[in-house]
């Protein structure tokens, strides 16, 4: 009988380190592919607002491009963290000063591609994970 028990608990054992390890390897994977996936993003993010959103008033080819990509709500900020565009229209937060209330936009107005942790959408106020992705313009960075 306890040569049965010894044999069950190292069998259990064996099991808890096979799952482990196929968790571990999965994590990987995950993190491997989110990484791709969001330097894909943003490079993309960042040659079509490089292309599209350099005009004066950038509103029509920013609503566009937040549909192209597919995004539930955007916002476009100048050099200074204010907002210049939002989509869906939400005509309160143009011109409202939003770097300051979220880290990935205040890293993006500083030159850095962010990404955020799960935050209410400034156009939407619903949770969402951000990304922020800086480009310059004639006019100044955006």
């Amino acid at each position: 009988m306890a040569g049965a028990a010894i044999a069950l608990r190292a069998s259990q054992a064996d099991a808890r380190r096979g799952v482990s390890n196929r968790f571990a390897t999965h994590a990987g994977l995950a993190a491997n592919f989110v990484g791709t996936f969001v330097s894909q993003l943003t490079a993309r993010e960042t040659a079509v607002a490089t292309s599209t959103l350099t005009g004066t008033d950038p509103t029509v080819a920013f609503n566009s491009d937040v549909a192209a990509f597919g995004f539930p709500a955007g916002v476009l900020l100048d050099a200074k963290g204010n907002a210049l565009a939002v989509s869906p229209a939400a005509p309160a937060v143009v011109g409202t000063q939003l770097s300051s209330r979220y880290a990935h936009l205040a890293a993006a107005v500083a030159g850095r591609v962010a990404v955020s942790d799960v935050v209410a959408s400034a156009a939407k106020r619903e949770p969402v994970v951000a990304f922020a992705v800086p480009f310059d313009t004639p006019t100044g960075r955006r």
